[in-house]
């Protein structure tokens, strides 16, 4: 009876696991290139990033950055959409796609910022007392 009892409850979370509905698939988001490479630490970052991003459902979305409050660029009747930008920052810039009117992010994206020489500390004295 055991036995039974067992096999019967594997059958059933087998079937259940194969039959199961799909999953959405989550919303999507790409910055190209992911970093900026400045010549020395505060000097800011001339870039271009291709933004590429993809939702599960039709709808009007707009592109923001934390660069500005402004909307970026918007899709209306869009399930994706793609955009280059020209950016000069001399920060770390976080994207997000969000439906037109609304302030949650949906999927986001970041560029990072990076130094080829960091910015030294005190300058030093070229003449001393002692």
């Amino acid at each position: 009876m055991k036995s039974l009892f067992t096999l019967l409850l594997t059958s059933y979370l087998f079937a259940n696991s194969v039959f199961a509905a799909p999953a959405t698939p989550e919303p999507t988001m790409s910055v190209q290139p992911a970093q900026c490479v400045a010549m020395k630490q505060g000097n800011p970052c001339y870039i271009t990033v291709e933004i590429s991003w993809n939702m599960h459902d039709s709808g009007h979305y707009c592109l923001h950055s934390t660069m500005q409050k402004r909307p970026i660029q918007c899709w209306q009747n869009q399930h994706d959409g793609q955009t280059e930008i020209d950016i000069k920052t001399n920060k770390n810039v976080a994207f997000s796609i969000r439906q037109f009117n609304n302030e949650t992010p949906l999927a986001t994206g970041f560029l990072k910022l990076a130094w080829v020489y960091k910015k030294k500390g005190k300058p030093r004295t070229s003449w001393r007392l002692f």
